[in-house]
């Protein structure tokens, strides 16, 4: 890494003795809580038949990280639908059971609402440095805007995660809206940039992506294509999408559509789609 010093070379020198996976304390609060345990709801009087509560859901999708490899999901939903509830829960559930040792969250959506629990940075290679280095692991690290004029890059925190897990580190980069990755102007374009190298190479290189986005709109081929898809409720435009991109078919665009807050389905990406229903425990 030219100019950067390593996380764990930052992390001798600043924290020496230190058991190298202990929680840190910006992220011990969220992850000692105890979570509601959901429980299987009856078919519902909207036709979603038996509901399964989404721990279920979070244990399949983890479980390349006990492994140590990478996982790529993307999170499609309008807003209201609980997309942001679900992804904190996923997030709690991968750090109570230390399945991910470094996650960088890129999240700007609020300038004064933090959505996520963790040390705040403006640049992800901050990590790089004495002050900014983890006291220990797993951490969690949320990249916000300094003021109105500033946004962190998207590719610097890519970047870092990639560095990161070339170093052993189970590395999650979590981009709350991912429209600012496709926004970025990278050399050579998005295909040629980090984020679409995690999406296409993290899976050996025990590097993870999860996208948040809104519509499904204009997300690469290659982002989509790899990644579970969470759908947590769509309408309109963005099912028609969907649907004519042959991603899912006209019967499971009703059920997504029918969907109340909390609750969705996966689109796996590989294999068949169940048509299972999922719910996220309440905040």
């Amino acid at each position: 890494m030219s100019g950067a010093r390593s996380l764990s070379k930052v992390r001798e020198t600043k924290a020496a003795g230190d058991e190298a996976l202990q929680p840190s304390r910006v992220a011990a609060g969220r992850v000692e809580e105890q979570t509601p345990v959901a429980q299987v709801v009856s078919p519902s009087s909207i036709g979603l038949g038996d509901v399964r509560p989404a721990r279920e859901a979070w244990e399949r999708l983890a479980a390349p990280l006990a492994e140590r490899k990478g996982i790529r999901l993307t999170i499609y939903g309008i807003t209201g639908k609980g997309k942001t509830t679900g992804l904190k829960d996923f997030l709690a559930f991968i750090l109570e059971r230390r399945l991910v040792d470094l996650v960088l969250i890129h999240d700007v959506k609020f300038r004064e609402t933090k959505q996520y629990e963790g040390a705040v940075i403006h640049d992800a290679r901050e990590l790089y440095t004495t002050s900014g280095a983890p006291m220990a692991f797993p951490a969690v690290a949320v990249l916000r805007k300094r003021g109105l004029d500033h946004m962190p890059s998207v590719e610097t925190a890519a970047r870092v995660t990639l560095e990161s897990a070339d170093q052993g580190l189970r590395s999650m980069l979590i981009v709350d809206e991912f429209a600012r990755a496709l926004d970025e102007d990278v050399a050579g374009g998005f295909r040629k940039g980090s984020t679409n190298r995690i999406a296409c190479e993290g899976f050996g290189l025990g590097a993870s992506l999860v996208a948040v986005k809104q519509l499904p709109q204009f997300m690469p081929s290659e982002v989509r294509a790899q990644s579970e898809l969470l759908l947590f409720g769509l309408a309109g435009d963005g099912l028609t999408h969907l649907v004519d991109e042959r991603v899912i078919d006209g019967k499971t665009a009703e059920l997504v559509g029918r969907l109340p807050r909390g609750h969705f389905i996966i689109k796996p990406s590989e294999g068949a789609l169940e048509r299972i229903v999922y719910k996220v425990p309440a905040p």
